[in-house]
């Protein structure tokens, strides 16, 4: 696989705002006051219109100032992988200036030394830009580790006059906000200012759903939910149901949780039964495209049926322009999934379990081992990482791979010899060089018939290749790992036919046999002309 497809294209574009939405001037005028900041922080809970207003602004923006869009979720935690989606948002945003190949392959190439290669690459881009451009890192509270927060950091500090970063949070991000807004070099918009107001409510219960709702029901919705836009957007669906709005607004109160409960009673309950088995077995599912729900739901028309949800109600958020991917209301969507996890419990692992085999089957490895790790299928799991952990480490991701293998369990994965040979080879890349020739060590002496899921020949092919890789050894037994991982792997067609030839070339040279080496790695650089930066660049340090 090649690493640029780690891409996630519908990752890249903002949500379309919707009709039944309230465009906010208040806060579209907050929002351009970005002239003297770096950096504006939207933060407010779950449900209080971030991604709405923010998608609003580069509507009403985009014209005369060009917009790169991420929404982030839980896969970001890894910063190559962050930043390699960032740099082809920038790319989208500004395509005459090339984020593009080039910096997305140093980004492959630098893992943890992102700082210092990469960023200043990416923003000296940035600087040459002529005029100003916007950088919306949407849900970034899924951001969770330290070395993202520190490139984000070195990002603002260093951020050029043309260009500004907005954070959309449910969490203030573990980010220096207090120096920043001492300086005068951020801009925030917290809940206090997302609440709705009178007029908003007004306009969106009266001027778009036209509920006819008084002056004095309008006040006590508000006063009930303290201007919370989800919980004003969910009370809207069962309104247009009943009847005596007075009364259900009179009796509509309680904590987040009580209210979305209560809808939850009071929505699904008025649904047609096939629509609301649709939504409650797709909600398992974080992002949503007719195929994908046809494989987990079992029927043929579910890209008709998104697009009929999208446009009558508030459940379903288009993702693209386009109309293939949509993903619901979060708060709904947990709401649906406790209603689901509630009634059926033993359903949850069975529709997981078709999510990830359609993930898998149409290139979507990380979400298809996400499913397979929520639903604790960790046989699947295993299987998963072996199968697909090579391109994610080449392309410099191994903090996500490291990152499934801590979501095993320790105890079966110490018998599967294929999982033991992907743990070594994140030791050894990580420093632990000790840990990773124990585990390749273990890993030798489980029996183990036939080719691994990565397609690796053997067990003894997948031990060497490290071994000759990493100089494991000494310079002599590493010649004799390389030579062994040639005759076990000689195709040249092999996924790793480079890496195991750059082994046996790179020790020779060692050894001193550089005219035998010179031929191997001249075979190596012409087999990396489409792929694997890293290894064509050592190559060539050593010709």
């Amino acid at each position: 696989m090649d690493p640029l497809r780690l891409i996630v294209k519908p990752k890249l574009r903002a949500p379309v705002p919707r009709h039944e939405q309230v465009m906010r001037p208040r806060l579209l005028e907050l929002l351009r006051k970005i002239s003297n900041s770096r950096i504006t922080l939207v933060s407010a809970p779950a449900g209080y219109g971030k991604t709405t207003l923010l998608a609003h602004w580069r509507q009403v923006e985009e014209a005369d100032l060009p917009f790169a869009w991420v929404s982030l979720d839980e896969q970001d935690n890894d910063p190559v992988r962050m930043w390699r989606h960032i740099a082809e948002a920038l790319h989208l945003a500004a395509p005459a200036e090339d984020f593009g190949a080039d910096v997305l392959a140093g980004m492959s190439v630098t893992g943890r030394r992102l700082i210092e290669t990469s960023l200043p690459l990416v923003i000296n881009r940035l600087a040459e830009l002529p005029r100003e451009v916007v950088l919306v890192l949407d849900d970034y509270q899924f951001i969770t580790e330290d070395d993202c927060h520190a490139s984000v950091a070195f990002f603002v500090e260093h951020l050029p006059a043309n260009a500004h970063l907005v954070l959309s949070s449910r969490t203030d991000p573990p980010l220096p906000l207090g120096r920043w807004l001492a300086r005068g070099e951020m801009n925030e918009i917290r809940t206090e200012q997302l609440a709705f107001l009178e007029d908003e409510a007004d306009c969106l219960l009266n001027e778009k759903m036209g509920l006819d709702i008084g002056t004095d029901d309008l006040s006590v919705l508000l006063e009930r939910t303290e201007g919370w836009p989800a919980g004003i957007y969910l009370a809207s669906l069962t309104l247009r149901m009943r009847e005596d709005k007075h009364a259900f607004i009179a009796s509509y109160g309680g904590t987040n949780r009580y209210v979305v409960d209560l809808l939850g009673e009071e929505v699904l309950a008025g649904l047609h039964e096939e629509v609301r088995e649709f939504l409650l077995m797709t909600s398992v599912l974080e992002k949503m495209t007719g195929p994908l729900c046809d494989a987990v739901v079992g029927r043929e028309d579910s890209a008709m049926l998104l697009r009929e949800l999208a446009r009558s109600n508030l459940f379903v958020v288009p993702l693209d322009e386009q109309g293939e991917w949509y993903r619901y209301h979060h708060l709904f969507s947990e709401l649906l999934l406790y209603e689901l996890r509630s009634s059926r419990p033993e359903l949850v692992p069975v529709l997981r379990g078709r999510a990830s085999a359609w993930l898998e089957g149409a290139g979507f490895f990380e979400g298809a081992i996400r499913q397979a790790i929520v639903a604790a299928d960790y046989k699947r799991v295993g299987v998963l990482i072996t199968r697909h952990w090579y391109a994610y480490v080449s392309a410099g991701q191994g903090t996500t791979v490291e990152g499934w293998l801590e979501s095993l369990p320790e105890e079966p994965t110490a018998h599967d010899a294929a999982l033991l040979l992907v743990r070594a080879w994140i030791c050894i890349l990580s420093g632990r060089s000790e840990d990773g020739e124990r585990l390749l060590t273990l890993a030798e002496s489980i029996p183990y018939e036939g080719p691994l899921p990565d397609g690796t020949a053997s067990v003894e092919a997948g031990v060497a290749i490290p071994r000759a890789i990493f100089g494991l050894g000494g310079v002599r037994n590493t010649l004799q790992a390389a030579r062994r991982a040639v005759a076990l792997e000689p195709e040249h067609t092999s996924q790793r036919a480079a890496l195991i030839r750059f082994g046996l070339g790179s020790s020779l040279y060692l050894s001193g046999e550089t005219s035998q080496a010179r031929k191997l790695l001249e075979d190596v650089v012409e087999l990396t002309r489409t792929g694997q930066p890293l290894l064509q660049m050592v190559s060539l340090s050593y010709l």
